[in-house]
């Protein structure tokens, strides 16, 4: 979990709120929304998704809402499917991917 808030923490400084640079302001923006992330009380558990406009309105992160037919979301669906199915095809826990390379970590059953 602290790995997790340490990760998010740095990109949201750097791309999100990085318009307030380091301040207090930036510093209280980026916890209450860790804060809110990692609170059992409002997201109840890991992985579950936050839509755009929650991400808006009860996070306070600037988004793009994009339509069905936006050539953006068709591409993000279009890679959420692929990735679903090698998860769950092949019993994969982990992808990590960079612009250049990608890991698969696949569970053991030996």
């Amino acid at each position: 979990m602290e790995f997790s808030r340490e990760v998010a923490r740095k990109y949201l400084a750097k791309y999100m709120f990085s318009g307030m640079k380091p301040t207090a302001k930036q510093k209280q923006a980026i916890d209450k929304v860790l804060d809110r992330l990692s609170s059992v009380n409002i997201f109840k558990v890991h992985g579950r998704m936050i839509d755009g406009n929650t991400a808006k309105t009860e996070l306070g992160l600037t988004v793009r809402l994009l339509g069905k037919d936006d050539g953006m979301w068709k591409a993000l669906w279009h890679y959420y499917v692929r990735a679903d199915v090698l998860l769950k095809k092949h019993a994969v826990t982990k992808i990590i991917e960079s612009k250049s390379n990608f890991l698969i970590k696949a569970m053991s059953f030996e």
